[in-house]
């Protein structure tokens, strides 16, 4: 069973890159990365995607793991089109893909349990726990849906969160627009954490100025799909 973590970075420090694909060690077999940015989201002034690129084949190197790293500094057309080409290259030759941003990092995974798991189940989904770090008051341990079934063909839609089967049904998604499938439970297996402060000033800053964006160009807006 072949296990590919999929990312998508752009304008990340390679001190962060390098944290995120070590800790995939044990639970992933490849990383597949696509970097650039797409339009709507401003350019990052110093941005060093070959700096960024060598610290994520060092963390690959690291954590013992094979690593498919590609990047461009022509935009994509949207977020969610870059999402669903990683998605695209990363399904070949895979059984499972999982997805990871780049300020993220396994905290803990039973690898073994998890492939067992992976191995025995129906579901074409998986959930794993999510944290976001540095701990507040307010921080809480979640499900997210990350792990899907490559064999299905899923693909991104609609938003940068939206995994969809080739045959159309919802993996991943806002619940109250789309049917979600049935998800295996691995939340006591994996810990996941996001890692909110680990971005520049900079980047931070062109994530705001891309929301704003999206919100006027009314973009990454989920239809009204469930009656």
């Amino acid at each position: 069973m072949i296990v590919t973590a999929c990312l998508a970075w752009y304008a990340e420090s390679p001190e962060t890159l390098q944290r995120c694909a070590r800790s995939l060690g044990g639970l992933c077999d490849l990383l597949v990365a696509t970097g650039g940015r797409w339009e709507g989201f401003p350019e990052v002034a110093g941005d060093d995607p070959e700096a960024q690129a060598a610290a994520l084949e060092q963390g690959c190197y690291e954590a013992g793991i094979f690593s498919s790293i590609s990047w461009t500094r022509a935009p994509f057309a949207s977020q969610v089109e870059k999402r669903a080409e990683l998605m695209r290259t990363a399904a070949i030759g895979s059984d499972w893909l999982v997805v990871i941003d780049a300020e993220e990092y396994v905290v803990h995974a039973d690898t073994g349990t998890v492939t067992a798991l992976l191995e025995e189940t129906s579901a074409d989904v998986a959930q794993l726990t999510g944290i976001r770090v540095p701990l507040t008051a307010s921080s809480a341990r979640r499900p997210w849906r990350r792990i899907y079934r490559a064999a299905t063909g899923v693909t991104v839609r609609h938003a940068h969160n939206g995994y969809v089967t080739a045959d159309g049904r919802w993996l991943y998604g806002n619940p109250a627009h789309v049917p979600l499938e049935p998800v295996l439970d691995l939340t006591p297996h994996i810990l996941l954490a996001h890692d909110i402060a680990s971005r520049s000033e900079e980047r931070r800053a062109a994530r705001k100025a891309y929301l704003i964006d999206r919100r006027d160009r009314d973009t990454e807006r989920w239809p009204r799909l469930v009656a």
